[in-house]
């Protein structure tokens, strides 16, 4: 059995040890949204693999379900939990599409307002 020592440990520590381990990249992971999601926890997916909570418009981290249920359970699950079925599946849907038109609405203005910029430097 090998005796760990000071000296052992510091070897085993160093940095020209720790710079042979790869840190593990999250973005290389290629997660992808799961549809059941979205009426489960709130969430849809927007461009760039990114999953945004309908009910308060933030965005996770990491696309994974356990940041989708944490999400969930820390700042909605009193409000939503009663909804079940039929009635929490049209609740998603209406929130989702009041979602999409803000984001759509929010985008024209952007996109007018870039154009008045653009109009006025010239």
């Amino acid at each position: 059995m090998q005796e760990f020592t000071l000296r052992s440990c510091f070897v085993l520590f160093s940095p020209i040890v720790m710079a042979a381990f790869k840190r593990r990249k999250v973005d290389s992971e290629c997660r992808a949204f799961n549809e059941e999601w979205g009426e489960k926890y709130f969430f849809v997916e927007i461009k760039n693999q990114k999953a945004t909570c309908v009910i308060c418009t933030e965005s996770v981290a990491v696309l994974k379900e356990d940041n989708l249920r944490h999400h969930y359970e820390t700042k909605h699950l009193s409000t939503y939990l009663k909804l079940s079925g039929k009635f929490r599946t049209e609740k998603f849907e209406s929130m989702k599409r009041v979602f999409e038109s803000q984001k759509n609405l929010f985008g024209e203005s952007l996109l007018k307002m870039n154009l008045s910029l653009v109009q006025v430097t010239k």
